[in-house]
């Protein structure tokens, strides 16, 4: 019987890996390889800002993982995992307080779409050092009701700025969307009593606009009133947003405010969104656990490197193999 070189035993798992169809062929990919290395990931090819993010070139490289003869280079460890809010911190530098304080609004009433109260499944991808990429206005209102309450999300395996500039990439190469979201203010909004009380006086006054996850179906003024006398404990109108206030306050002060560096705004950040294209979460998922995006050299235009599979691994994998 022919002895098994490393390139065969390469060569046979990628391709059994490959046929199969259910969610273990991440695990035993993650397994078997080292993640992509972020340090390669070249900022000409992957820029930070999604206004900078070339359509055509973004979806080569989206592609290119597959066609590179070194599809195990580009293989990023991701799963589900649930963070404390206050564990989390943001990638952008801009979001929308009035929308904030309604998703808010929406949990303390116990209707947020999704989770119902405070927390859920953001939907989004987190990097490992913990900054988001998407849902900061689920998260920042999770910690104006409850700080502590669970959020989960996607850990992708690479830092905040880069993995920001990977999604761009796969937001316009492989979804095709172009534009990101608006954002109306920084950060700082959120430290202000006087930006938070103008916030929430627009939803006592109903002039904010829908609200998302209806207070039981109403929005009015007095029907917000009456559910934040509850929550915050004070029965005087008169003192009812200041006393509201002040506990989102003392909830905020939790916030490291450490914002990712070189945050880009919200409209450079990545939009890997349901329903702007159905199923974008798993194809991004998949894309990035099984290779598909062109991350390390050698790039598909490349040539071949040298062998960046933990050689340890592969040891034990042709002892198995053998017997």
């Amino acid at each position: 019987m022919k002895k098994l070189t490393r390139n065969d035993i390469r060569r046979l798992v990628l391709e059994e890996v490959s046929s199969m169809n259910r969610p273990r062929k991440r695990t035993l990919m993650s397994a078997l390889f080292e993640d992509a290395d972020p340090a390669k990931i070249d900022p000409a090819r992957f820029p930070l800002k999604l206004s900078q993010v070339n359509k055509d070139t973004a979806a080569k490289i989206v592609a290119g993982g597959e066609q590179d003869n070194d599809k195990a280079d580009d293989i990023v460890s991701v799963g589900s995992k649930s963070y404390a809010c206050k564990d989390l911190k943001p990638s952008q530098s801009s979001m929308n307080i009035d929308k904030a304080t309604q998703f808010a609004l929406s949990m303390i009433n116990k209707t947020m779409p999704g989770s119902g109260g405070p927390g859920g499944d953001l939907g989004s991808f987190v990097s490992n050092d913990n900054y988001i990429m998407d849902g900061h206005h689920r998260w920042i209102a999770t910690f104006m009701v409850d700080p502590t309450a669970q959020i989960t999300g996607n850990m992708v395996n690479l830092p905040g700025e880069k993995l920001v500039a990977v999604l761009n990439t796969i937001t316009k190469g492989m979804h095709g969307i172009e534009a990101g979201n608006p954002g109306t203010g920084g950060f700082d909004q959120f430290k202000s009593k006087d930006a938070m009380k103008a916030a929430l006086e627009k939803q006592l006054a109903g002039t904010a606009g829908k609200m998302q996850g209806p207070l039981n179906g109403k929005q009015d003024p007095e029907s917000i009133k009456a559910m934040l006398k509850t929550w915050s404990g004070e029965t005087d109108d008169a003192k009812l947003a200041d006393a509201t206030v002040a506990k989102f306050m003392t909830n905020l002060s939790g916030m490291s405010g450490d914002i990712m560096p070189n945050a880009p705004d919200r409209a450079d950040m990545p939009v890997i969104d349901d329903t702007k294209k159905a199923g974008a979460t798993a194809s991004t998922v998949d894309a990035l656990s099984t290779g598909k995006v062109d991350l390390n050299p050698p790039y598909k235009e490349g040539v071949a490197r040298e062998d960046s599979i933990v050689m340890e691994r592969w040891q034990k994998l042709a002892g198995i193999l053998k017997g």
